[in-house]
C-alpha cells in the first residue's frame, strides 16, 4: 500500500515520495531565507566591527588613555567582531549551499546534486558540532578554573 505512495523518481534505492519532496522544498526555501539572513547579518558585524573598534580607540584617547592602549581596545574589538564574521561565515555558506542544490536537485531531478546538497548539510552539521564541543570545553575549563582559583582563595 506505501508502495503506490511512492513517485517513480527515485534516488539511488531510495524513493522520494511527493510528501517527502514537499518537505525537502520547505525546508530548502527556510534553509535559504536563514543563510541570506546569515550573510545579511554577518555583514553588519563587520561593519559594527570596524566602526566600534575606531570608536572606543577615539573614546579612550580623547579620555586621556595610556599610550598604545587606545589602539589596542579598539583594534581587538575590531579583531574580535572579523574573527566570529569569518568563523560564521563557513556555516552560513554550507546552509546556502544545501538550500540550493536541494532546490536544483527537486527541480531536475539529479542523483548528484542531491548528493552535493546533503553534504553540504552535513558539513554545516559538523562545523556547528564542533563548534558546539569547542565552546563546551571552554566552558569546563572556565569552571574548572574558577573551582581551582575559588579554593585557592
Amino acid at each position: 500500500m506505501e508502495d503506490q505512495n511512492l513517485m517513480d523518481n527515485s534516488f539511488g534505492d531510495m524513493r522520494i515520495s511527493d510528501r517527502m519532496k514537499s518537505i525537502l522544498a520547505e525546508t530548502a526555501k527556510w534553509a535559504k531565507f536563514l543563510a541570506i539572513v546569515g550573510f545579511i547579518w554577518l555583514g553588519l558585524m563587520a561593519i559594527i566591527g570596524l566602526f566600534a573598534g575606531s570608536m572606543i580607540a577615539m573614546m579612550m584617547s580623547s579620555m586621556g588613555g595610556m599610550s598604545g592602549g587606545p589602539a589596542m581596545g579598539g583594534g581587538f574589538i575590531t579583531i574580535t567582531f572579523l574573527f566570529f564574521v569569518v568563523l560564521y561565515f563557513f556555516p552560513i555558506l554550507y546552509l546556502y549551499q544545501f538550500a540550493s542544490g536541494a532546490q536544483k536537485a527537486l527541480a531536475s531531478g539529479s542523483d548528484s546534486e542531491i548528493e552535493v546538497a546533503f553534504d553540504a548539510l552535513r558539513k554545516h552539521y559538523r562545523f556547528i558540532g564542533i563548534l558546539m564541543i569547542i565552546i563546551l570545553a571552554f566552558y569546563a575549563l572556565t569552571f574548572i578554573s574558577g573551582i581551582v582559583m575559588a579554593s585557592a582563595m
